[in-house]
C-alpha cells in the first residue's frame, strides 16, 4: 500500500470526474440560468412601469389645469431618467455577474464531463441566442432613454 500523498490536480480530477459534483455543477447553472432569466424580467418591469411614470408625468406637464402639475411633473421628468437608468445600470451588473457565473461553471463542467454528457450541450449558437434577451433588452431601454435625454 503506497501511503504517497495526493497532489492537487489529481483530486481535482477525481472530485471533477465524480458524477454527483458533475450533478452539483449542473444544478448550479441551472440555477444561474434561472437568475439571469429572473434578472432580465425585472429590467423589463422596471423600465416598463419608469417609462409609464414618465408618461405620465409628460401628460400631467402639459395638463395646466392639474394642481402643481407643472413644478411636480417638470420634477419628474427630470428624475425618471435617471433614476431608470441608475436602475438600469444596477441590474445589468447582476446580470453580468451571472453570465460570468455561468462561463466559470460551464467551463468547469466540460472540462470534467464525459463525452456523452458534453453531447447534451445545445452548442454555442444556443448559447449565443440565449444571450440575446439579457444583453441587448438592456441596451435597448438604454438606448431609449438616452434618446429621450437628449431632447430634453
Amino acid at each position: 500500500m503506497s501511503t504517497r500523498p495526493s497532489t492537487a490536480p489529481e483530486i481535482a480530477k477525481d472530485v471533477l470526474g465524480d458524477p454527483s459534483f458533475q450533478l452539483l455543477l449542473r444544478t448550479h447553472i441551472d440555477r444561474e440560468t434561472d437568475l439571469v432569466g429572473q434578472r432580465t424580467a425585472w429590467v423589463m418591469a422596471s423600465q416598463a412601469f419608469l417609462f409609464s411614470a414618465y408618461a405620465v408625468a409628460v401628460n400631467g406637464h402639459a395638463d395646466r389645469t392639474s394642481p402643481g402639475g407643472g413644478t411636480r411633473s417638470r420634477l419628474l421628468i427630470a428624475v425618471i431618467p435617471w433614476l431608470s437608468l441608475s436602475s438600469l445600470l444596477l441590474l445589468v451588473v447582476t446580470i453580468v455577474g451571472g453570465l460570468v457565473a455561468l462561463s466559470r461553471l460551464r467551463t468547469l463542467l466540460h472540462s470534467a464531463a464525459e463525452a456523452r454528457v458534453r453531447a447534451l450541450d445545445a452548442g454555442p449558437i444556443a448559447r449565443i441566442a440565449g444571450l440575446a434577451a439579457p444583453l441587448l433588452v438592456p441596451l435597448t431601454f438604454l438606448v431609449a432613454w438616452l434618446v429621450l435625454l437628449a431632447h430634453d
